[in-house]
C-alpha cells in the first residue's frame, strides 16, 4: 500500500494507480475539492486501486494505518507555507515525518520534493532528526530528478520555468 499525501488534483496518484494496477494507492488531502475531484476521475476511469481521504494528514495517517503498513509515502509539493504564522501547517516536520516512519515497513520509502529551497533546507535538517529513515541518496543532500516515471502538474511547470527542485528518497530502518 502506498500513501500520497497532499495529492490536489491526483494526476500523479491516478498515474501511478494506472501504472501499477497491482499495487494500493490511498490518496490524504485536506481540501475537500481535490478529494472530490479524485474520486470523480476513479471512477471514470475505473480504477480499483485507489482510495481517497479528505482531512488533516497529522490525524488520518495517525488513525488509519497500522505501524509498519505502508510500503511507500509520497509527499510531493506540500506547500511550503512560508509564513512564520503558518508553521504549523507544513509536513516536512520532525514531527510528521517521525509519524509517516513509523507507518512505514522495514525498507519501506518515504519522497518528498520541493521546490522551495528554504522547506529543502528544514526537510533535510528534519529528516536527519527522525532516527527510523536513512537516506537512499547519502552521497547528496537531494536529488535533482525526481525518482518517479512521471511528474505532477506543478513540476512541469517549474521544470519549464527553470526552477531548481529538490528531491529526497528516505527508506525505513
Amino acid at each position: 500500500m502506498h500513501l500520497d499525501v497532499g495529492f490536489g488534483g491526483g494526476e500523479f496518484l491516478l498515474g501511478m494507480a494506472r501504472l501499477h494496477p497491482d499495487r494500493r494507492f490511498v490518496g490524504v488531502e485536506r481540501f475537500a475539492e481535490g478529494h472530490r475531484n479524485l474520486v470523480k476521475n476513479v471512477l471514470r476511469m475505473g480504477l480499483e486501486n485507489v482510495v481517497s481521504a479528505v482531512g488533516d494528514a497529522h490525524v488520518v495517517v495517525g488513525i488509519c494505518f497500522a505501524d509498519g503498513s505502508l510500503d511507500g509515502v509520497t509527499l510531493n509539493f506540500s506547500d511550503p507555507w512560508p509564513k512564520a504564522r503558518h508553521a504549523s501547517r507544513r509536513l516536512f516536520t520532525e514531527e510528521f515525518l517521525g509519524l509517516a516512519a513509523r507507518k512505514l515497513r522495514p525498507g519501506g520509502r518515504l519522497c518528498l520534493a520541493t521546490d522551495d529551497a528554504a522547506y529543502a533546507e528544514q526537510a533535510l535538517g528534519d529528516l536527519a532528526k527522525v532516527p527510523l529513515l536513512a537516506s537512499t541518496h547519502p552521497e547528496v543532500r537531494w536529488m535533482d530528478v525526481s525518482p518517479y516515471p512521471l511528474r505532477t502538474r506543478y513540476e512541469e511547470k517549474w521544470i519549464r520555468e527553470g526552477r531548481p527542485l529538490h528531491y529526497f528518497v528516505y527508506g525505513r530502518r
